[in-house]
């Protein structure tokens, strides 16, 4: 059995960081590929507290039918936190939506959605999100 790897805090967070980065830019350009090297395989989601998604096909397949639905919708990530423990981690943060318009532009106000919550792990790969709660 392996050793549990203690944090670094420092270098994992900037890790996690770059991983929401990745996780917010697939969604605002509809890279659904890039979506594997955010999750694990046997993620889980929470949607509303009223739909759950298991496994990475499933997940990408519900986000990109969301944004395909809206494809000028973006997101912007407000004010996450990260605790960590060894190989694991705990995030949330607050998205907030906005919608393009024809030039590119942002149209009205954002939308905050809620908190999402993340449980992630520590992989060969780097951090995956292994569960994820979505409010909306």
């Amino acid at each position: 059995m392996a050793a549990l790897a203690m944090p670094e805090p420092k270098t994992d967070t900037a890790a996690i960081d770059e991983l929401l980065a990745r996780f917010q830019e697939a969604l605002n350009h509809q890279r659904w590929e890039s979506l594997d090297t955010v999750f694990t395989g046997d993620v889980a989601v929470n949607w509303f507290d009223t739909q759950y998604r298991h496994g990475r096909s499933a997940v990408i397949r519900q986000f990109r039918d969301v944004f395909q639905r809206k494809p000028r919708a973006r997101c912007v990530t407000d004010g996450y936190r990260v605790h960590l423990g060894p190989d694991r981690a705990e995030a949330s943060w607050h998205p907030r939506v906005y919608r393009l318009a024809a030039d590119g532009t942002a149209r009205g106000p954002a939308r905050t959605l809620g908190a999402f919550t993340a449980r992630l792990v520590r992989t060969d790969a780097g951090w995956r999100i292994r569960h994820l709660d979505v409010p909306w």
